[in-house]
């Protein structure tokens, strides 16, 4: 005779039902728990991201509306990449006190009614009298002068070019030139100031996460360079367009721009963690197990980070960050066998190739 099966006491539903709810309790919180470090991760990530875009956003802006990207570029090098034309190509057609004597006309603005038809110039030149000038360039090679005439005494009589030709020479080809180099040093100028102008407003909005001393030495550099662009826009006023004047407050701006970029990546990347400029201080004993994690986290970074800076030049430090410099490229820098900036400059060489042979 088969055995009656016993029915579930009430017992036994409470005891399935408490040990489903005991395990779907710690199911949910560690599913919370795992939600909450995703979380957390992810707002991690995003807030290093969006620190990373404002150091970049700080130090936009220089160059970059300019038309010369290199820096190190030679005086012939930059007349050709802004397509300068180069009046010393005329030097062979007039005297050395012809020049000079045609260029302070020129200076002076002592030319009037000047035109232009297709590569004929023509002017007015006010001398010992009025004189009616006229120069016609080749048309496949407006280097090269086809013609000129002027109703001076000296070209009627000699037949040679005079001062009146060559200030209309300059007319005609340096006044362009001028205009180029006038607009480049204008672009130089509202780059540097743009680009002041984020950096100014992203230390003040940190200013508790710079040094006093990083952050005075930065807004002293950057009032000298405010001061620099003021004397430089009087000078521009001040030139009378003369272009070696202008070329000469253009390769000062470039390299005041590379120096000021260097600054303020430097500065930028000087800015310390949070973890290292705050201190969280816990309102209740329970915690979960993420926050206690990531508190953990953060007090054994300070803790690292404490104890590594009596050993750290911690200008070298942010020199070598600024240069975004591997950990092996550090270990040089610190052992004193380069510089930092060396490697931007060698940035193809690999490896291997910075070290002595007798290391290998």
């Amino acid at each position: 005779m088969a055995r009656r099966k016993k029915d579930p006491t009430i017992g036994d539903v409470i005891f399935v039902l408490g040990a489903f709810i005991f395990i779907g309790y710690f199911l949910l919180k560690w599913f919370i728990e795992a939600i909450a470090f995703l979380i957390a991760g992810i707002v991690w990530i995003i807030s290093k991201i969006a620190e990373l875009l404002e150091k970049k956003h700080a130090t936009t802006n220089i160059n970059k509306k300019t038309t010369i990207k290199n820096n190190k570029l030679t005086e012939k090098e930059i007349k050709e990449e802004l397509k300068v034309f180069d009046i010393s190509v005329y030097d062979n057609y007039f005297q050395p006190q012809i020049r000079n004597r045609g260029e302070k006309y020129y200076l002076n603005n002592k030319i009037s009614d000047f035109k232009q038809n297709e590569n004929k110039y023509s002017c007015k030149v006010d001398g010992t009298e009025i004189y009616n000038t006229t120069v016609t360039f080749d048309k496949e090679n407006d280097n090269i002068v086809e013609s000129a005439t002027c109703t001076c005494p000296y070209f009627e009589d000699k037949q040679e070019y005079c001062k009146h030709i060559y200030a209309l020479i300059l007319k005609a080809k340096g006044d362009k030139n001028n205009q180029i180099l006038i607009s480049e040093i204008q672009n130089y100028i509202k780059g540097i100031k743009e680009a002041l102008n984020n950096a100014n407003d992203y230390i003040k909005n940190n200013a508790l996460s710079f040094e006093d001393k990083v952050r005075n030495s930065y807004f002293e550099y950057a009032n000298n360079v405010s001061i620099q662009i003021d004397n430089f826009n009087k000078q521009v006023i001040n030139s009378k367009n003369e272009e070696d004047i202008l070329m000469d407050i253009l390769k000062q701006l470039m390299n005041l721009s590379e120096e000021l970029s260097r600054k303020i990546r430097i500065t930028i990347n000087s800015k310390k963690t949070p973890s290292s400029t705050t201190q969280y201080v816990p309102k209740t004993k329970k915690q979960s197990s993420v926050g206690s994690a990531l508190i953990g986290l953060a007090l054994l970074d300070s803790l690292n980070s404490s104890k590594e800076d009596d050993d750290i030049d911690e200008e070298l430090e942010t020199e070598m960050n600024a240069y975004n410099l591997e950990d092996w490229q550090k270990d040089l820098v610190r052992q004193g066998r380069y510089n930092p900036w060396n490697f931007e400059e060698d940035g193809e060489l690999e490896e291997d190739d910075y070290y002595y042979e007798d290391d290998k």
